[in-house]
């Protein structure tokens, strides 16, 4: 059963009373006003001994003293649902919202009427917040979520499951399927505020407040998109943005929101009941990766990242195209006024400006990283989405990471529009540091959109991840290998260069414009085609302009009958002899001549040597 019974026993030992009655009398002594006060709370909490709020304590409860530290697991917010489903119905739940009075269903409970009618209840006795009374221990936030109080709990909670599996989180204990096996907690203010003592979580200043703490321990922020995007209306919604995406702008910033759609692999079909918007930011050491426990299991991450982009409700991302920071509301205008003051650094208490630079550069990059996230959906829907729009907000969102797919491997070809590759390029903004383009069976593109796509990257000159990818479709012409390769001469701090252009038939031409324009700081080269026409003079170019620094190399050359043992000898002899990882395939009437030149080279062969 609940505490309360508890608690009342030991009101009526501590004043000598054995009888409701008795307890009555004796408080007759007191004050109107205090007596009315005990009365009152000594109701409520008979009213929560008579609830069994035993099915929510997964764990045995604790104290955890910095409310950053009160992170939820799904598993406790799976048992908080379950409650709900048990009390409900049977107690005819009535909603508290006062202007909307209306009876309640298991799937109808917002965040508002669960504090009502199970958090505030449940917490009473001990006065703590909702996850000292759930948890064992300490729960650090892995993820921040960011979401309307008003969203009903069952579709938040099937954001923050889809988001678990996208992100290989283990949804029952909460660990990553990753090597740092950090544990993988939402912090939800709801849940980890103490609601019996909010002034020392929700303070004056919003930079000091338990929700700015939380965000600096996370690894990112979650958005959850309530059905009619309220959420960006909501003025600590849109705090919780500023934060993300400026003051952390290193946090990873998802977004996600309930909607159902399936997939299909090979045999497998998944049911899926949110859509997740994932940051791509440094994707191969981040914690995102193909959903586990079968679930869409063996789909790669870009097929993945396309059909959840094509289940996202192009009315929500209008919304969010179109939302303005000054347009946020609170329920506590007092919190509008600090708010608004603190992202413009003016006196919390002072009237907030109308307009202010750093409101719309909120806005703009807000507006940036949603359009950066549903480009691939929204160039091929093209007026249902409004993408007219989508370069200038990319452009000017001072993003980092731009992850685009064209095309798809599941129609036999994929015609590229005028401008739809240009359209990119003038996307790019100067901060951009990771790029990845794939496209699938696409057909018919320009070289003039190549040349525009090149201007853009150019632009990147902090770029450290460039990767283009072609899945078959139209190749790679040298021409084009030309233009992209001057793009990237100016990123002198590039580490990861990849070409991945499935059959193309280049000359040694495209090799030796990648070879003159390849920064000298690259790490990671890959370079891959079938059916080239390389010659020794071509693999001896790119083997002049092997940066010292490579440390990993993987190179296809088959499918050529135009070079020799000597173009791979001349290549194999500039290889840096630090190289960890080093992969090179050939024909196999080469392989022999590969294989010797690269013993012959190294001292010892690399660990990680294949073909």
């Amino acid at each position: 059963m609940g505490c309360g019974a508890g608690v009342l026993s030991n009101v009526q030992a501590g004043v000598d009373c054995s009888t409701e009655e008795e307890l009555q009398a004796a408080c007759a002594i007191l004050p109107k006003e205090t007596r009315a006060r005990l009365m009152g709370a000594l109701e409520s909490v008979a009213k929560a001994a008579a609830v069994d709020f035993s099915d929510l304590c997964v764990g045995g409860g604790c104290t955890i003293e910095k409310t950053e530290w009160r992170a939820i697991t799904l598993e406790q917010l799976g048992a908080l649902i379950s409650h709900i489903r048990r009390r409900c119905e049977l107690e005819v739940w009535v909603s508290c919202n006062p202007k909307n009075p209306v009876k309640l269903t298991p799937d109808t409970v917002n965040l508002y009427d669960a504090v009502h009618f199970v958090v505030s209840p449940a917490t009473e006795c001990r006065r703590c917040s909702y996850v000292e009374l759930v948890a064992d221990e300490v729960q650090k936030p892995n993820w921040f979520v960011s979401h309307w109080w008003g969203e009903v709990i069952v579709d938040f909670i099937k954001c923050l499951t889809e988001h678990s599996l996208r992100r290989g989180l283990d949804s029952r204990t909460g660990t990553f399927h990753r090597k740092d096996k950090q544990s993988g907690h939402y912090w939800v203010c709801a849940y980890a505020n103490n609601q019996w003592d909010l002034g020392s979580d929700v303070t004056l200043d919003p930079a000091h407040s338990s929700f700015f703490k939380a965000i600096e321990l996370s690894e990112g922020v979650l958005q959850v998109i309530d059905r009619e995007a309220v959420t960006y209306s909501r003025i600590w919604c849109r705090f919780e943005n500023f934060v993300a995406l400026t003051t952390f702008s290193d946090k990873l910033y998802d977004m996600s929101t309930a909607v159902e759609w399936h997939d299909r692999h090979d045999i497998v079909v998944a049911d899926h009941h949110a859509s997740v918007l994932c940051d791509h930011r440094g994707d191969h050491n981040s914690s995102e990766a193909n959903p586990p426990h079968g679930r869409g299991k063996g789909m790669a991450t870009q097929d993945y990242t396309r059909i959840a982009q094509a289940a996202f409700p192009h009315r929500l991302a209008a919304m969010a195209m179109t939302c303005k920071l000054t347009d946020a509301q609170s329920s506590v205008e007092a919190d509008r006024r600090s708010i608004l003051n603190s992202i413009c650094g003016h006196e919390l208490s002072s009237e907030p400006p109308s307009e202010h630079e750093k409101f719309d550069q909120l806005d703009a990059r807000l507006r940036g990283r949603f359009a950066a996230s549903t480009w691939s959906k929204a160039s091929s829907s093209k007026g249902d989405w409004g993408f007219a729009e989508y370069p200038k907000a990319v452009n000017e969102s001072s993003i980092q990471s731009l992850m685009i797919q064209l095309g798809s491997q599941e129609t036999s070809s994929n015609k590229m529009s005028d401008g739809e590759i240009s359209a990119l390029g003038r996307a790019i903004p100067e901060t951009l540091w990771q790029f990845k383009l794939e496209l699938a069976r696409c057909v018919q593109w320009k070289i003039a959109d190549i040349a525009t796509l090149s201007e853009g990257i150019s632009r990147a000159v902090d770029l450290q991840e460039f990767v283009i990818r072609f899945i078959q479709g139209d190749p790679l012409s040298d021409e084009a290998v030309k233009l992209l390769s001057q793009g990237i001469s100016r990123a002198v701090n590039l580490k990861t260069c990849s070409f991945d252009l499935d059959r193309a038939p280049l000359s040694d031409a495209a090799l030796q414009d990648l070879a003159k324009h390849l920064p000298q700081k690259v790490e990671d080269l890959l370079l891959t085609s079938i059916g080239t026409r390389y010659t020794d003079a071509g693999l001896t170019a790119l083997g002049s302009r092997i940066p010292a620094t490579l440390k990993s190399m993987r190179v296809c050359l088959r499918g050529n009958a135009t070079f020799t043992g000597k173009g791979l000898i001349a290549l194999a002899n500039a290889l840096p002899l630090g190289m960890t990882k080093l992969t090179v395939m050939v024909d196999d009437n080469l392989q022999g001549h590969w294989d010797k030149a690269v013993k012959a080279h190294f001292a010892r062969v690399p660990p990680s040597y294949g073909y």
